[in-house]
């Protein structure tokens, strides 16, 4: 395991993936520790409780280093680990800032494929299958695979403004961060058992959720998307896509990780 760094804990989204573009982009200017979290084993039975048991180690292993809370900042899928470590540690959480929460992810990817049907982009396969009903625990696998020959769908990730934000993402990780496709299916489908459960979660931990306005993967009511989860939330609505945390300038990061009182509002 690598040294800890930074006084905040950032969850990437995934689940397969890793945080390398993040470390590359932020190393050094923003105070997280760009932490991707660890292989699973084929053997592991409960995958995504591995996942939060070596997120709630690393989150120690800061407190112990800082002498007391630390900031977690989660992106997309990784806002499951942040409720998770919500519940299961909040003593050594100091606030939770989520950006772009996504709790269920074949809700996510059947956005995504009707945002795709509507541009008129989607292949006929896609389109074929959306007339179906599809299974929520294993329905994002499936789809998944049909959009990855659509090279397009990157571009609705982000906001139209985000032009050089997508290019620089783009330059640094030209295909993409690798996906480990196994964690992908065995931790998204105990995500979507867990999923239901993830209803009506109070905590005592200051919660922000920062939804992009041109999120594919998010209800068109982003406020009540959260509010259902994390009641007590903030929740605030940006100028971005899916991909907000690359979208958003970094001073409002640095300024999220100096504050413990996120009720005002966001100002990016």
């Amino acid at each position: 395991m690598t040294q800890a760094t930074g006084n905040g804990l950032y969850l990437h989204g995934g689940p397969g993936l890793n945080a390398e573009v993040e470390r590359q982009w932020f190393e050094g200017r923003v105070g997280l520790d760009w932490w991707s979290q660890p292989a699973i084993a084929p053997t592991d039975v409960s995958p995504l409780q591995s996942v939060v048991d070596a997120a709630k180690a690393r989150l120690v292993q800061l407190n112990q280093r800082h002498g007391g809370r630390v900031y977690i900042v989660s992106h997309s899928v990784g806002a499951v680990i942040a409720v998770q470590l919500l519940r299961e540690a909040p003593d050594l959480i100091a606030s939770a800032t989520l950006i772009n929460p996504i709790f269920d992810l074949t809700e996510a990817m059947v956005g995504l494929a009707r945002r795709l049907i509507s541009d008129g982009i989607a292949t006929p396969p896609l389109s074929e299958a959306m007339q179906r009903p599809v299974d929520r625990r294993t329905g994002f696998v499936d789809l998944a695979v049909m959009m990855a020959s659509v090279p397009a769908r990157f571009d609705l990730y982000w906001s139209p403004s985000s032009g050089r934000a997508k290019d620089r993402y783009i330059r640094l990780s030209p295909n993409g961060p690798a996906v480990d496709f196994d964690a992908f299916t065995r931790v998204g489908a105990a995500i979507q058992d867990l999923a239901p459960s993830l209803y009506g979660i109070k905590t005592s931990v200051p919660v922000r959720a920062i939804v992009g306005a041109h999120d594919p993967m998010m209800p068109q009511d982003a406020l009540a998307y959260v509010h259902e989860r994390l009641p007590l939330a903030t929740v605030s609505v940006v100028d971005a896509g899916h991909m907000a945390t690359f979208e958003q300038p970094q001073e409002a990061w640095r300024a999220q990780l100096q504050r413990t009182d996120l009720s005002a509002p966001y100002i990016p």
